[in-house]
């Protein structure tokens, strides 16, 4: 019995361990994903600019001068669209690390449950 205590006392000690590289993890991609939003909307912004101002744009082999006004946001977005899928991406990321975290708590509530069982029957 002594044993699966500190069996039991080891696994929390590395759980706590690990929610704090995740913490340190989750900060990271959560300026990742500020960053990126930032890039994104600064870059859309300038495209917008730039099209209004009569810039020429190369989407694809489609040469673009010009645009209608009412065309202009959607082929801002075209323009932008590697910036928005890293935006995506750091978004998604952020949003696993968040699980990844809860898990990690999740798993060290059940070993504080079992080793205070396990401390009830010694």
């Amino acid at each position: 019995m002594a044993e699966a205590i500190l069996k039991t006392r080891d696994q929390i000690k590395e759980k706590i361990r690990l929610i704090g590289v995740a913490r340190k993890e989750l900060d990271s991609r959560s300026r990742k994903k500020a960053d990126t939003i930032r890039d994104y909307r600064k870059n859309l912004g300038k495209v917008l600019i730039q099209l209004r101002n009569g810039v020429t744009f190369d989407v694809d082999g489609a040469v673009i001068k010009n645009p209608p006004a009412t065309l202009a946001l959607p082929i801002a977005h075209a323009i932008c669209i590697e910036q928005k899928v890293a935006m995506d991406l750091a978004e998604t990321q952020y949003k696993i690390a968040i699980e990844g975290m809860k898990a990690l708590l999740a798993e060290l509530n059940g070993l504080q449950s079992i080793n205070k069982h396990l401390e009830d029957f010694n």
